[in-house]
């Protein structure tokens, strides 16, 4: 229901964007302008709660995009673009709880007793993501000085990539027989979900005559995965955050 509720809006978006891109042809088409940019980005899901024992080694993905500029009246302007990101990163996440386990004790006479123990058990997980997204965008920005401040919404489509690791269960020091440690594999991409709708922040600076750099800022508002990720025993959502940087060059 959710997800059919997103796609829904989705479409509006898109839609409306569409309506205001070819309203600002018609009306300002003397004042268009067109640009491409390509750069760096660092950034992933991150949840709402940071865990004091997970990290994340952010790696430096893909950001590019062509733009244009359909409105532009005093210091304000509107853009639309259209461009791909790649995103990569590594993550841990250590976790150690107190636990009881049940041992059968096999006396001489062959009697056998079942014992709870008091123990604990650690959980390592080690996960892997590659991300692959379309987005489609627009800005409103405001001229100040040599300095262009946007901001507006970002709609990315998931297209590819995975998210998947293993997870390694040890219960105490070892040596419980058949509970000492157990390996297991996981693949939560199907879980991504298919949309991600970002608010987005640019601060633009020109270096040199058509050529600008620029440093952008995404945040989702709404979650990366389908379902809730349960994180130190807790169901906890995840946000896709993103920081890129990229040369700009007027066309």
């Amino acid at each position: 229901m959710r997800r059919n509720l997103f796609n829904f809006f989705a479409k509006i978006f898109i839609a409306l964007l569409v309506f205001n891109i070819m309203n600002c042809v018609e009306i300002y088409s003397q004042k268009k302008e067109t640009a491409f940019y390509l750069g760096t980005v660092l950034g992933g899901p991150t949840p709402n709660q940071i865990s004091e024992n997970s990290s994340a080694s952010f790696k430096a993905g893909i950001n590019t995009a062509f733009t244009h500029t359909f409105f532009k009246h005093n210091q304000f302007s509107f853009d639309a673009e259209f461009g791909f990101e790649f995103i990569s990163l590594g993550y841990v996440d250590k976790i150690k709880k107190d636990t009881t386990v049940n041992v059968d004790i096999h006396l001489q006479n062959g009697t056998v007793i079942t014992t709870p123990i008091n123990t604990y058990y650690k959980t390592d997980v080690n996960g892997d993501m590659k991300l692959n997204f379309f987005k489609v965008a627009c800005f409103l920005n405001y001229d100040i000085k040599k300095f262009t401040l946007g901001i507006g919404p970002n709609l990315f489509f998931h297209s590819g990539g995975y998210d998947k690791g293993q997870v390694h269960v040890t219960v105490g020091e070892g040596g419980i027989e058949g509970l000492d440690q157990l390996d297991l594999q996981y693949n939560n991409s199907s879980s991504i979900n298919r949309y991600s709708l970002m608010l987005a922040f640019r601060v633009e600076r020109q270096v040199y005559k058509k050529l600008c750099l620029f440093l952008q800022v995404n945040r989702a508002l709404t979650p990366f995965y389908e379902r809730d990720l349960v994180i130190n025993g807790y169901n906890d959502k995840f946000f896709l955050t993103t920081a890129s940087f990229a040369l700009k060059y007027t066309l």
